[in-house]
């Protein structure tokens, strides 16, 4: 919350992949540090078939495009520079924005707006833009609705 000493507090968001055992680390470059740790939730790695209301596909993405943790039913993710923005293709369906639904959301401490959309009648697009309008590359996380009435 405070990477540099005298700042005052910064929250932010991180998702982190736990090990085999179901832990994680947290570590510090340099000398003593006190940490703050408040887990507000957890991605569940299961299908959700008896929940219909529960995400198809939900996922963390890094970045440059890969898929950091889920992203099962994702068949492929590029990012388009020309176009400033992500482009999901899905393993079972194709995305329109008129029956199906995505939400959204970036982490850490620099502020981002992010809209979802479809091109071509089977694309999810993702894009983020910093606060003065400008495409930016940024992790983010997805959860995706097919065929939501």
């Amino acid at each position: 919350m405070n990477p540099t000493p005298g700042q005052p507090p910064t929250p932010n968001a991180v998702n982190v992949d736990l090990d085999g055992a179901g832990d994680f680390s947290v570590f510090n470059n340099t000398g003593t540090v006190n940490v703050l740790i408040d887990v507000v939730g957890y991605y569940d790695d299961h299908t959700h078939a008896d929940d219909p209301t529960a995400p198809d596909v939900v996922a963390f993405i890094n970045s440059d495009g890969t898929i950091r943790s889920g992203g099962e039913g994702i068949e492929s993710i590029t990012y388009d520079a020309g176009d400033g923005r992500y482009e999901i293709e899905f393993d079972d369906f194709s995305f329109t924005i008129n029956a199906d639904s995505a939400l959204a959301t970036t982490g850490g401490s620099t502020p981002r707006f992010i809209a979802t959309a479809s091109v071509g009648g089977s694309t999810l697009v993702v894009y983020i833009d910093d606060i003065n309008g400008n495409s930016v590359q940024n992790s983010f996380t997805i959860a995706v609705w097919d065929s939501i009435d």
